[in-house]
C-alpha cells in the first residue's frame, strides 16, 4: 500500500515518546511505502494527485484540538474530504473536546480509530452513529524499539553506582482532568515531605524549569534507582471543553483556589465518572533503563503487575512505611528492576515494529475490496521533497513558526512570566490562544 501520514509538527525538537511514535512507521512499514507531510505548513495542491491507498492521521495532528476546538479549521482541510481512499486515525488524549473529533471523523469519513481508550469507553466517547466508525482498536501510547535500547543501555548504572535513590518530573496538570489528574504533582509533594531527614538521595521536582530532554532524560532515568510514577489520562470526560473553560474562568478569579473548591465549582457530581486510564512512555523507558518503578497502584494496561514490576503506592497513601523500607533496599529494587526487564523488554512483546504491523495489517485488511491507486511518482517526490524542506513550500508559515518558537525560547530561559506571556505572543501572531 502507499500510505500517506498527516501529523502536526512545530519546528523544535519533540519529545522522543512523539517522535519515536511518529518515525516508528517510516522505519517499521516493511513493504509498503509511507509518505509523511507536516500539516502545520497547509496541504499541497499536488497530494490528490499522488496515488495513495489510504490516509492515516497521527495523534500530532489532533494535538491541537485539545487546547481549543479545531472545527474552525475544517475549512482548511476541505480537500481531504474528497480524496477517496481509506482513512484512518490513531488518537491519544481523549479526554477533553472530544465532540469535535467526532465531528471530524463523520465529516472526513474516518473509518478505523485505533484508541487509548479502553473498548468500555468506545462508544462513549466515539459513538458509531454520529462518528461512521466501523473499526475501533485500543492500543497503547506508546512503544519500545531499538533506539530507545540503545540510547537507555549507556546511562544505565548498576543499582549500587546510582547516585540518586528516587528522582521524579512533573507539572500540575489542569484540573479538569479531575482527581486522577492530581496524582502527577501530588507524588513529587508527597514524597519530598515522606523522606525529610531519612538520607534518600532525592532530585523530585514539579517546575517546569526542571525539566529534562533529550539525552539528559536518558541519563536522569538511568541515574535514580527508583522513579516514581502514576498512570497517564483523566477521571473526567469533557466532551465540548465547557469544564475546562469552567476550570480556567475561576482560577484567575480565584488563583488560590483548591482542587476542591474548583471541582465543587466546575463538575460536581461528575468526578470519576470517566476511567479513562493508561501507562505512559516513560514505565516503559524505566524499565528499559532497569529503573524500579514506584507507582500509585493502577492497572498499567494489565502489563505492569504490582510487586512484580513495580513497588505500588496506596492511592491514599497509607502504606508509605513500607515503600520507603522497600526503596531502601538496594537489592531488592535491583531485582525488581531485572524481573521488569526481562518480562516487558526483553520479551519483544511491546514494540513499536509489532505496533505498526498491526496497524498496517488492520488497513490492509479493512480496505480489502477497494480499488488500488496508481501512484504518481511525480506528485510522490513533491510530497517527499517538500516534506523534507518545508521553508520551501510555505516559507511564509514556516518563518512565523520559526519566530515564534524562538521567541518563546528567549522567555522561557530569560524567567519571564511564561504562560502569560505565550499566551499574548500566540494571540498576537497567530489569532489563537493554544497556551497550556
Amino acid at each position: 500500500m502507499h500510505i500517506l501520514l498527516l501529523y502536526h509538527q512545530k519546528p523544535r525538537p519533540q519529545r522522543k515518546a512523539i517522535s519515536g511514535h511518529l518515525e516508528a512507521f517510516g522505519k517499521f512499514g516493511g513493504s509498503h511505502q509511507i509518505a509523511y507531510w507536516n500539516i502545520a505548513y497547509g496541504l499541497p495542491p499536488f497530494l490528490e494527485k499522488a496515488g495513495f491507498d489510504a490516509i492515516l492521521f497521527h495523534f500530532t495532528f489532533f494535538l491541537p484540538n485539545i487546547n481549543q476546538p479545531f472545527s474552525g479549521m475544517f475549512q482548511k482541510w476541505q480537500k481531504l474530504k474528497s480524496v477517496p481512499v481509506y482513512k484512518a486515525a490513531l488518537v491519544q488524549d481523549e479526554y477533553v473536546n472530544t465532540r469535535y473529533l467526532c465531528d471530524f471523523f463523520r465529516e472526513f469519513g474516518i473509518s478505523e480509530v485505533f484508541t487509548c481508550l479502553p473498548e468500555s469507553l468506545h462508544q462513549v466517547v466515539y459513538p458509531s452513529e454520529s462518528t461512521g466508525i466501523k473499526h475501533y482498536h485500543t492500543v497503547l501510547t506508546g512503544y519500545i524499539d531499538e533506539e530507545m535500547l540503545r540510547s537507555y543501555s549507556q546511562y544505565a548504572l548498576p543499582h549500587s553506582q546510582r547516585p540518586l535513590d528516587i528522582a521524579y518530573r512533573a507539572r500540575k496538570m489542569p484540573y479538569n482532568l479531575g482527581f486522577f489528574g492530581t496524582y502527577k504533582w501530588r507524588l513529587t509533594e508527597i514524597f519530598q515531605k515522606a523522606t525529610e531527614g531519612l538520607g534518600f538521595r532525592t532530585d523530585l521536582s514539579n517546575d517546569p524549569n526542571k525539566f529534562i530532554f533529550g539525552d539528559g532524560w536518558y541519563r536522569f532515568v538511568g541515574s535514580t534507582r527508583t522513579m516514581l510514577g502514576c498512570e497517564g489520562g483523566s477521571s473526567l470526560h469533557d466532551p465540548d471543553g465547557s469544564i475546562r473553560r469552567c476550570c480556567e474562568k475561576f482560577l484567575l478569579e480565584n488563583p488560590q483556589a483548591s482542587f476542591e473548591e474548583v471541582r465543587d465549582h466546575c463538575f460536581a457530581g461528575r468526578e470519576g465518572s470517566f476511567p479513562y486510564y493508561a501507562l505512559s512512555p516513560r514505565h516503559f523507558e524505566a524499565a528499559v533503563s532497569k529503573t524500579c518503578q514506584v507507582l500509585v497502584e493502577g492497572d498499567y494496561n494489565g502489563i505492569f503487575l504490582p510487586d512484580v514490576h513495580y513497588i505500588p503506592v496506596s492511592k491514599d497513601w497509607s502504606n508509605l512505611e513500607d515503600v520507603l523500607k522497600k526503596i531502601a533496599d538496594t537489592d531488592y529494587c535491583e531485582k525488581m528492576a531485572d524481573r521488569a526487564f526481562e518480562d516487558i523488554v526483553a520479551s519483544g512483546k511491546y514494540t513499536y515494529e509489532k505496533f505498526v504491523q498491526i496497524v498496517l495489517d488492520m488497513l490492509e485488511e479493512h480496505r480489502r475490496g477497494q480499488s488500488e491507486a496508481v501512484p504518481s511518482a511525480g506528485s510522490l517526490g513533491l510530497i517527499r521533497f517538500f516534506h523534507r524542506n518545508p521553508w520551501l513550500y510555505a516559507p511564509g508559515l514556516f518563518a512565523k513558526a520559526m519566530l515564534i518558537e524562538w521567541t518563546k525560547r528567549t522567555i522561557w530561559r530569560l524567567g519571564i512570566d511564561k504562560t502569560r506571556w505565550f499566551r499574548w505572543l500566540e494571540w498576537k501572531l497567530t489569532g489563537t490562544n493554544a497556551t497550556r
